[in-house]
């Protein structure tokens, strides 16, 4: 194993602890985990009479919930009931896959071929 792929590896070790520290000691006591249940809890998506309670997505009943929970924060910007969160998520959008357009055309460089890191 190369010195870079090593190096790799802690790094991704290295991230995946800092997110699990300020996950359990940062965002669990300022609320997330209740924030989280709220919006679960919703049935009805805003501005419709649309309902999404109890919708099953892959069968595994947490991941459902935070889907579930992912989609009252979607619908506004998917619904364009918020102008502002709409635009914003346009240039999001743009500006992503300008920056992936870049690292595919980079990628596709005979010296960058089965690299990760270029």
């Amino acid at each position: 194993m190369s010195l870079s792929t090593r190096i790799i590896q802690l790094a991704l070790l290295g991230l995946s602890a800092t997110a699990c520290y300020s996950f359990y000691t940062v965002l669990i006591p300022q609320g997330l985990k209740e924030s989280l249940d709220a919006f679960a809890a919703q049935s009805i998506l805003p501005d419709t009479t649309i309902s999404v309670a109890g919708l099953r997505y892959c069968g595994i009943d947490q991941i459902d919930r935070i889907l579930n929970a992912l989609n009252y924060f979607f619908w506004p910007i998917l619904h364009d009931t918020d102008y502002v969160r709409n635009a914003r998520s346009k240039m999001f959008i743009g500006q992503f896959m300008a920056s992936y357009a870049l690292i595919m055309l980079e990628a596709e460089r005979p010296g960058n071929r089965g690299r990760i890191v270029s």
